[in-house]
């Protein structure tokens, strides 16, 4: 079965990401799409803009054949984990021929080299890092730095200036080096990103960030499908968009399930993200966190070895309880147990089926009957999935006065074609 997959946040859905999809089905010439979503919880560390049914039904609609759910143990974690996790669920299918991506770079050979280099990292790398780092660079350019000199003393050669300095590249190069540790023959289809730069806050140019649209939303959340937004909301999705901008969650909404975790632990050290300085840091400075914006406590727990996104990350791990040991229990088991399904079109029926004969993982369209098709690390994972989801809701329950939904009461989105 001919399929393209992707690997998206789509927080929100834009433009950019319909080209993109537009892209993958031509570059791949595959006649179905998977897309591997992320749910209601992405990897900055925040909840989704929107929730993750109606960004399914977006891509569906945008020419997706099938949306698929990354766990949240993946999905809220460094990009590493990120990728791990997503590729094995592409891999685990058994149907997908290649990995479309956006990326400052659209030369598959790159990351492949790049990918082979990290994965067997050798000493003078890391001594040459280190040194650059005390030096006063950044991490990324660093980074980028030492691996493009270890790189051209060696015989595979040197990768493009600043290769590793742009945030798609990065995110390119893990998903090439979970495809390699799993040994899959999923291809590499790098897509050079247009418009805006992945950080940009501003709405400019025919695809901007979806960095940009978030801000906009949250300057201005009462103000729904404004003027400023319409260009980079494809038409087909307006409907879904104008829904959803009813019911947007924020980071600052998750302020008051944190101070209830900050006033009940007196240890955060198991949670994944957290180290042993982040935790004093935590424990030192929490009753100081108890009334604040979700900015403020960020400011007040960063350092200069402590970043922000790292610490977005680790807060969102403590408030979904997924710990060290689980993700170390998930990964050393097989990655993922399951393939959660979140929405389909009736014309991938063949691409259900396919899955459904080939897949090494089961198949999930209702959460009432997974218990029997899962192992106990599986319903440990799905069980974190649905904390997740039902913590997303609860926001939107107390924040917008929604009816309260559990996800075994939700179907997944079908449209017709």
């Amino acid at each position: 079965m001919k399929t393209v997959g992707i690997i998206a946040e789509y927080n929100p859905f834009h433009t950019g990401h319909f080209y993109h999809l537009k892209k993958a089905r031509e570059m791949s010439g595959c006649p179905f799409c998977t897309v591997v979503l992320s749910p209601d919880f992405v990897q900055r560390g925040e909840p989704a803009i929107f929730g993750k049914y109606d960004r399914a039904k977006m891509a569906l609609l945008a020419g997706a054949d099938l949306v698929l759910e990354l766990p949240v143990c993946y999905a809220a974690g460094s990009a590493e984990y990120f990728s791990a996790g997503a590729c094995a669920l592409l891999e685990g299918i058994k149907v997908t021929d290649g990995l479309c991506f956006g990326a400052e770079n659209e030369t598959a050979e790159n990351f492949q080299k790049a990918a082979a280099f990290f994965i067997h990292e050798p000493v003078s790398y890391s001594r040459l890092l280190s040194s650059l780092v005390r030096s006063g660079l950044t991490f990324p350019k660093a980074r980028d730095k030492a691996a493009g000199s270890i790189l051209e003393q060696t015989e595979k050669g040197s990768l493009p200036d600043s290769f590793l300095a742009s945030p798609n590249n990065i995110l390119g190069v893990e998903y090439a080096k979970a495809l390699k540790r799993l040994g899959s023959s999923i291809r590499l289809l790098p897509i050079r990103r247009e418009g805006s730069s992945y950080h940009d806050p501003f709405l400019s140019g025919f695809f901007c960030s979806a960095t940009a649209l978030r801000k906009e939303i949250e300057k201005e959340p009462d103000a729904g499908l404004s003027a400023s937004l319409l260009p980079y909301i494809p038409e087909f999705c307006r409907d879904v968009w104008e829904t959803a901008l009813l019911t947007p969650a924020f980071s600052e909404d998750l302020c008051w399930y944190l101070y209830q975790k900050l006033l009940s632990s007196e240890d955060f050290s198991a949670y994944l993200d957290v180290s042993s300085d982040l935790n004093r840091r935590i424990l030192r400075m929490r009753f100081s966190c108890i009334g604040k914006s979700w900015r403020e406590i960020l400011a007040l727990l960063k350092t200069k070895h402590l970043t922000e996104a790292r610490i977005r990350r680790a807060l969102l791990h403590i408030l979904l309880e997924i710990r060290r040991e689980d993700m170390e229990n998930f990964l050393s088991h097989g990655t993922v147990f399951y393939a959660k399904v979140l929405g389909f079109k009736k014309s991938a029926a063949p691409l259900l089926h396919a899955i459904k004969e080939k897949s090494r993982i089961p198949l999930i369209t209702k959460v009432a009957a997974a218990e029997k098709l899962l192992s106990p690390l599986g319903q440990k994972m799905l069980s974190q999935d649905l904390y997740a989801s039902h913590l997303y809701r609860s926001i939107l329950s107390g924040k917008h006065h929604l009816p309260f939904r559990t996800e075994q009461e939700i179907s997944p989105v079908i449209l017709d074609s």
